[in-house]
């Protein structure tokens, strides 16, 4: 069959047969997301229970498992006793590139104010971050 220019029932065909041929060879990434993950571990140099005087010993390994970089990110650890920025420490992280992850450690010798009256010392920490409006968080983690 000839193509000519009265014949616009053959040129739709053609485009759609084209356009669905484009469409077909597109990948669309479901998610571009950053995806916060946190580590935390808690150590004493006699590896005892804390108690006064006591140096206890943070590490906390944030990573970033999705796509793309997570911006304005922070680390929160809530602690029922004194912290470098009060009853809770923050520490202001920044960017978490995906695949990169980022190592912060922090150390706190136990008072006997801290150990006074209470029966546990509350030990848990997240991180957030944003992307693209959003905010992200990390699990909750027990150190």
């Amino acid at each position: 069959m000839k193509i000519n220019e009265s014949d616009g029932k053959t040129r739709i065909f053609v485009f759609i047969s084209l356009f669905l041929l484009i469409i077909s060879s597109l990948t669309i990434s479901a998610s571009a997301a950053p995806s916060l993950g946190l580590v935390k571990t808690v150590a004493t140099d006699d590896g005892l229970v804390p108690h006064e005087g006591t140096v206890v010993h943070y590490t906390y390994t944030i990573s970033n498992t999705g796509a793309d970089a997570a911006q304005n990110v922070k680390l929160y650890d809530t602690r029922n006793y004194p912290a470098p920025s009060g009853s809770n420490a923050v520490f202001v992280i920044g960017t978490v590139s995906p695949g990169i992850p980022i190592l912060v450690r922090d150390n706190y010798t136990v008072t006997e104010t801290d150990c006074c009256g209470l029966s546990s010392l509350d030990n848990t920490a997240k991180a957030n971050g944003t992307w693209s409006g959003s905010t992200y968080t990390s699990p909750l983690v027990i150190g």
